[in-house]
């Protein structure tokens, strides 16, 4: 079983998580589509994360923390995009609950890991300019390893309930918000669609676990559509990448039985801002 950084390293220059170019929706499609299927006709075996303690929290980096409404919806497409996808799936501690990268507004002070803080030192170094600077320290907000290393958020007390004491690092400053025991308590939240999303993946675990991934619509540029195709069935994922309304159009044939969405009401020609399905086939 290997671990694949292709959905991670979007993005970046070679070796240099802070060289960061962007990417297209095709790269963000060929990169789970490699992370899925690199096992094919072989004996290995997969492994499905987007998070760890070495990356930035995903829905900063892939969907949309800018209202507490984008960061719920965006939060549970990516639990579905990670559920419909073949391997071992990895939750990183604080993905369940829909946890953030620390605020823009944070100064370079505040970040800790030795890597963040040579790579801004070797940067002074230059003499940038104020512009330089603060284009770097966006980058660095985006994509630091501190964004998954601030204490987990337990409650809405001080330091989001992980200690009384002084943690080694500042707590996200939206702990009242994002934390484990308000996610728990919401039948809406992130935390209970995770939970949803597992189950199916469970019943389903022929055709989401193991299943072969082939794109639909590749060349889409708003909307991500795949199907897992198992032994006796097929599922087929629409997800819609943007924050924008989209117009859908189904792209396989045979009837669809629906058994995993993120909104309670789907329409048959748009998708919500962020919205997320998975079909069954029945051909």
């Amino acid at each position: 079983m290997i671990f694949l950084f292709y959905p991670v390293e979007l993005g970046c220059g070679k070796n240099d998580r802070f060289n960061y170019l962007g990417f297209t929706p095709q790269e963000f499609k060929d990169a789970f589509y490699k992370q899925s299927n690199f096992v094919k006709g072989t004996d290995a075996w997969s492994t499905v994360f987007i998070e760890n303690h070495d990356q930035p929290r995903s829905i900063s980096r892939f969907g949309d923390d800018s209202t507490p409404e984008l960061r719920n919806i965006s939060g549970k497409m990516i639990a579905t995009l990670e559920s419909t996808l073949s391997g071992t799936m990895f939750i990183y501690e604080g993905q369940e609950i829909g946890a953030t990268n620390v605020p823009a507004s944070w100064d370079i002070s505040e970040y800790k890991d030795v890597n963040t803080i040579n790579y801004w030192n070797a940067f002074l170094k230059t003499n940038p300019s104020e512009e330089e600077k603060a284009k770097l320290l966006k980058v660095i907000n985006l994509m630091a390893r501190d964004n998954a290393r601030t204490p987990m958020l337990w409650d809405d007390s001080k330091n989001g309930g992980f200690s009384t004491g002084e943690p080694w690092m500042r707590v996200n400053d939206n702990y009242k918000e994002v934390n484990a025991a308000k996610e728990r308590a919401d039948p809406n939240s992130i935390y209970n669609y995770y939970k949803k999303a597992l189950q199916i993946r469970k019943e389903y675990r022929d055709v989401l676990v193991h299943g072969d991934f082939d794109h639909v619509d590749y060349e889409n540029n708003q909307i991500m559509s795949y199907t897992k195709t198992g032994k006796d069935r097929k599922a087929y994922v629409v997800l819609n990448l943007t924050k924008d309304t989209v117009k859908f159009t189904k792209q396989v044939d045979g009837d669809l039985k629906l058994i995993l969405s993120n909104y309670s009401a789907n329409s048959e020609s748009e998708l919500q801002p962020f919205e997320s399905r998975v079909y069954l086939i029945d051909a």
